[in-house]
C-alpha cells in the first residue's frame, strides 16, 4: 500500500507532542491504579491512504444520506461535494485495539474522529493507548452538571394571551399574519428530556416528531421510564418547556414562533443533581444523528463549563474559542452541513466579566449564540444582568470569547417567557427564566425564516436575523446584533403600517402571487387562519363552478397555515387562463371565499 499523506494532507494528521498534556498527566498521578477515568481519543486518520479509497468512502456516505439530508445539504454545498472527511466513519480497527485493552467505549465520533472511553486502571491503559500510531491525542471527559434557572411566557396565540409580549418583541405576530408557522421545517431540540402525552399545548406535535431518540437510556422513550433503573422523573419538565416556547399551540394559553414546524428530539442530558453525566458525549452523537435526520435548525439550550465530579477539568475562559472543546468543535462544523444550531449564552450569578461568562457551544462560530434581555418601564428592552429582576439573582452570559474577534452573544432574546409548567398536567402555565427561554424563541423564530426561503442556507439565515436586529449598527458583547426582528428577516423592508388581522374567524388571507402564473417553479400560496383546531377542507372552482383542484386537512390545528398549489388541476395538467374561487370549510360549516386570477 502506497501512503500519500503528503499529497493528501487532509487524510491525516500527525500526532500531538505529547499526546497525552502535562496537566492530564498530573492529574492522573494523584490517581489511585482503580481509579475510573473517561478519556476521548482523537485519531490521525481513518484508515484511508489512498485517493480511491478516499472517493469510494466520500459516495458511501453520500448514499447514507436522506433525501431531506442531501436537500438541506445544497442550500450549502454543490452536487457532488456533499460529504467530506467529517462524514467518514471512524476506522473500527482503531476502535477495536483500543477496546481490546480493557477500555469500555461510551460514543464514536466520526466529526471528531474520535472515540470517547472509560475504564479503571487509567496509568497503565493510557500509556498503552498512547503508543499506538494512530493515536493523534488523549483528553480527559469532564462531566458536567448544569444549574438551571429558567423563566417562561406564553399565551394567545392568535389569541397570544401572556406570551403575547415575548413574541411581540420580536415580530413574531406579524410574520404569523404574513402566514408563516414553521410549516415545513425540521427541528430538532436536544435536551433532558421530552413528554407530550399530557399536556394539551403540545399535543398537536405528536404527529409531528419525525424522529425520537434518548442517548442517555439508548431507547426511544424521551419521557421517564419508571422501569428504567438510570431515570428519576428528575429534569423531564425542561425540554417539554422548551417545546411549548418554540411550537406550542394553544389559544390564549401557549403559542410558539414555529407552531407548524417539525421536530426531531434528541434526549442527551440527565439533569440529576451532583450526579457524574456524560452530556457532552451524548450531545455531540445527538448532533450527528440530527444531521443523518435532515435537520434545518437545531434549538440546544444547554450549556457546558463546570464540572462536578472533576472540578479541576473545568473548561477555562482560554478555551472558549470556538474550536477546543469537543463540543464547540462539532458545533462550529454544523453550519458546514447545512444545520444552524441556535445555543443558549448561559446563566451567570455575579457581574463578572468574562471569565464566569460564555459557556460552550456558545464560543462556537457559524452559530446564534442567544442571551437575555428584560423590559425596563422606562428604558426598553435592556441586558438581564444578575439582580435586574428583584425575584432572581441570575443574569444572561455575556461575551467576548477568548479570541475577543467576534461579539458574543449574536442576539438577545426574551429572557423570561409564560411556557407550560408541569407536562404531567393539561393545563398548567408558569413563567420561568433565563437564555434557555430566549434560545428557543429565537429557533422558532429562524424557523419562520427558513419556511420564508427554503433555499437558504444556514449562515444566509444568521446573515439576515443577525443584520436586521435591533442593535445591528453597533453591536457589542452585552446585546450582540440585538433582537431580531423576523418580519424584516424574512423580507428585509419595514413592516407595513397596518393592523394585523382581527382573529375572529376563520378565514383565508390574501392569497400571492396574485395573478399566478403557474408552470415556471413558482406555487401559489393561499393562507388561512382557524380559530380552534378544526378540519379543512379547501376547493378552488372556475367560476362556471368546476372544481380543478382540493385540500384536506383532517385535524388542524388553530392559527396560521398555507395550501401551495402549482397550478395543475388532480390529473397534473396546468389550468388555463382566467378568474378562480377558494373556498374555506371548516367544522361547524364556518366557510371564507377568495378570488384569484391566473394568467398563461
Amino acid at each position: 500500500m502506497i501512503l500519500i499523506y503528503f499529497l493528501l494532507a487532509s487524510l491525516y494528521v500527525a500526532p500531538e507532542s505529547p499526546k497525552v498534556s502535562q496537566e492530564f498527566q498530573s492529574w492522573l498521578s494523584s490517581k489511585t491504579p482503580e481509579s475510573q477515568v473517561k478519556i476521548w481519543v482523537f485519531f490521525t486518520d481513518k484508515g484511508i491512504f489512498k485517493d480511491s479509497e478516499y472517493k469510494r468512502a466520500i459516495k458511501l456516505a453520500e448514499q447514507s444520506l436522506t433525501s431531506r439530508a442531501r436537500t438541506r445539504r445544497l442550500r450549502v454545498r454543490k452536487v457532488g461535494e456533499l460529504c467530506d472527511f467529517s462524514d467518514i466513519p471512524v476506522c473500527k480497527e482503531y476502535v477495536e485495539r483500543i477496546q481490546k485493552l480493557g477500555a469500555k467505549k461510551c460514543v464514536i465520533s466520526k466529526w471528531l474522529n474520535a472515540v470517547s472511553l472509560s475504564f479503571k486502571t487509567p496509568t497503565k491503559l493510557i500509556s498503552e493507548i498512547e503508543s499506538l500510531p494512530f493515536v493523534k491525542e488523549i483528553r480527559k471527559v469532564v462531566i458536567f452538571r448544569r444549574k438551571d434557572d429558567l423563566r417562561v411566557e406564553e399565551g394567545k396565540g392568535i389569541n397570544y394571551g401572556n406570551c403575547e409580549e415575548q413574541l411581540k418583541v420580536m415580530n413574531v405576530p406579524l410574520a404569523h399574519d404574513s402566514g408563516y408557522s414553521g410549516n415545513g421545517v425540521l427541528i430538532g431540540v436536544l435536551d433532558c428530556g421530552f413528554d407530550l402525552r399530557y399536556h394539551r399545548c403540545l399535543q398537536h406535535l405528536r404527529d409531528k416528531v419525525v424522529a425520537k431518540y434518548d442517548f442517555v437510556g439508548d431507547d426511544t422513550i424521551l419521557h421517564y421510564d419508571p422501569e428504567d433503573p438510570g431515570d428519576n422523573n428528575c429534569g423531564f419538565s425542561h425540554g417539554s418547556r422548551m417545546l411549548s416556547l418554540i411550537a406550542g399551540a394553544k389559544s390564549a394559553e401557549v403559542v410558539g414562533p414555529a407552531y407548524g414546524c417539525s421536530l426531531a428530539l434528541a434526549r442527551t442530558e440527565l439533569d440529576r443533581g451532583e450526579d457524574i453525566l456524560m452530556e457532552e458525549h451524548w450531545w455531540i452523537k445527538g448532533a450527528q444523528w440530527l444531521d443523518s435526520i435532515g435537520v434545518d435548525i437545531i434549538s440546544n439550550s444547554l450549556g457546558y463549563k463546570n464540572w462536578v465530579d472533576y472540578p479541576d477539568s473545568n473548561y477555562s475562559y482560554s478555551g472558549m474559542d470556538g474550536h477546543t472543546t469537543p463540543i464547540s468543535i462539532v458545533a462550529s462544523m454544523l453550519a458546514s452541513k447545512g444545520m444552524l444550531l441556535v445555543t443558549a449564552m448561559g446563566n451567570i450569578e455575579e457581574k463578572t466579566r468574562p471569565d464566569t461568562c460564555i459557556v460552550a457551544p456558545a464560543d462556537a462560530d457559524s452559530v446564534i449564540a442567544v442571551g437575555g434581555v428584560v423590559k425596563d418601564k422606562d428604558v426598553g428592552w435592556i441586558w438581564s444582568q444578575p439582580g435586574a429582576m428583584a425575584y432572581t439573582n441570575w443574569g444572561s452570559a455575556i461575551g467576548p470569547p477568548y479570541d475577543s474577534a467576534r461579539f458574543k452573544p449574536d442576539v438577545c432574546a426574551p429572557w423570561y417567557g409564560y411556557q407550560i409548567d408541569n407536562p404531567d398536567s393539561a393545563n398548567s402555565y408558569a413563567t420561568y427564566q433565563g437564555t434557555s427561554c430566549a434560545t428557543a424563541l429565537v429557533a422558532g423564530v429562524c424557523a419562520l425564516v427558513q419556511e420564508a426561503h427554503p433555499d437558504w442556507g444556514p449562515m444566509k439565515i444568521r446573515e439576515a436575523i443577525l443584520s436586521t436586529a435591533s442593535n445591528h449598527s453597533s453591536p457589542d458583547d452585552t446585546l450582540g446584533w440585538g433582537i431580531p426582528h423576523v418580519y424584516k428577516a424574512i423580507y428585509d423592508i419595514e413592516p407595513p403600517d397596518i393592523k394585523p388581522y382581527p382573529f375572529a374567524r376563520d378565514e383565508i388571507f390574501n392569497i400571492h402571487p396574485n395573478p399566478f402564473k403557474p408552470g415556471r417553479g413558482i406555487e401559489l400560496e393561499i393562507p388561512y387562519q382557524l380559530t380552534n383546531d378544526s378540519y379543512v377542507h379547501l376547493r378552488i372552482y372556475t367560476l362556471s363552478g368546476r372544481i380543478v383542484k382540493e385540500f384536506e386537512a383532517l385535524n388542524q390545528t388553530l392559527g396560521r397555515h398555507i395550501f401551495r398549489w402549482d397550478g395543475r388541476t388532480k390529473d397534473g395538467k396546468l389550468v388555463g387562463s382566467g378568474i378562480y374561487v377558494c373556498l374555506l370549510e371548516t367544522y361547524g360549516n364556518n366557510k371564507d371565499v377568495k378570488k384569484f386570477a391566473v394568467i398563461r
